[in-house]
């Protein structure tokens, strides 16, 4: 049987004599001893705490609780059971109104690609006031990108990347370069059919520079370079049809002067990449 301290100092009384054999003899035990059969601040920490947890825990694991404590129960399950991590992606599109001038330039597009016959497509503020009761009604609202991927390959606004933005276009369209300032979705409803989607690009085109200032100019004789020299015409802005682009475009730009005396103004070397 083992003698432990705090039960001779209850039965016994304080030893004056801490060093004789018995005392020595008795801590000898109470440095061995794991504990000292009373409940101290360890065992009263492990009451009021870790059982006190493990009993809340289990309690949490029941799912006895009102809907309205979900919520703050999954909260707390997370100290111990953390929620897995989901990435957070920002989307890339968004529902927006196109511009009165852009607007314009769609429904003119529209009315050269998808004829009515007689009727024509109109904006739907003016529908109601059109003396044609065959004209159809469009809306301005789109469905607005910051990049588009057809195929392999990735069409991005200005904005977004500067290096997905040059683009060539068809012979008959309003530009031959352009950098697309907005892609956008668009839908349209003809007469007693489904709605229509397209695809659409808002460019600032490329105009070509002077000739007699084109330091580039030299280089038409090597028809399989492909190098252009424009500059952006940012207070213009032409509507084009995603299947109106022909390719991406390398480009570089030199800053007013840098290519002579004569180029008081920003250019942009184009590379066509449909090669």
């Amino acid at each position: 049987m083992a003698f432990h301290l705090a039960d001779s100092l209850d039965t016994l009384g304080p030893s004056r004599a801490w060093w004789s054999f018995s005392m020595e003899r008795l801590m000898g035990h109470v440095l061995k001893s794991t504990g000292n059969n009373r409940i101290g601040q360890l065992e009263i920490t492990y009451l009021t705490n870790f059982a006190r947890i493990a009993n809340l825990r289990a309690m949490l694991a029941s799912n006895n609780f009102p809907a309205s404590f979900q919520p703050y129960v999954d909260h707390i399950r997370a100290l111990y059971d953390p929620i897995p991590f989901v990435p957070q992606t920002v989307t890339n599109q968004r529902e927006s109104s196109l511009e009165v001038d852009t607007f314009h330039q769609l429904l003119e597009r529209l009315n050269q690609i998808a004829p009515l016959g007689d009727a024509k497509w109109v904006a739907s503020h003016k529908w109601a006031k059109s003396s044609s009761s065959t004209d159809v009604p469009v809306s301005s609202r789109v469905q607005a990108y910051s990049s588009l991927r057809r195929g392999d390959v990735v069409y991005s606004n200005m904005k977004t990347n500067k290096s997905n933005c040059v683009v060539k276009l068809k012979p008959n369209s309003p530009a031959m370069y352009g950098m697309i300032k907005t892609i956008f979705t668009h839908l349209r409803t003809p007469p007693g059919l489904q709605p229509v989607p397209d695809t659409w690009l808002a460019v600032h085109p490329l105009i070509p520079v002077p000739s007699n200032t084109d330091p580039f100019a030299q280089l038409k004789k090597y028809d399989s370079l492909g190098v252009a020299l424009r500059r952006v015409e940012y207070s213009q802005e032409h509507i084009v049809h995603l299947d109106d682009i022909v390719a991406q475009c390398a480009w570089m730009t030199y800053k007013p002067g840098e290519l002579g005396p004569g180029m008081e103004f920003e250019t942009t070397a184009i590379v066509s990449l449909d090669r």
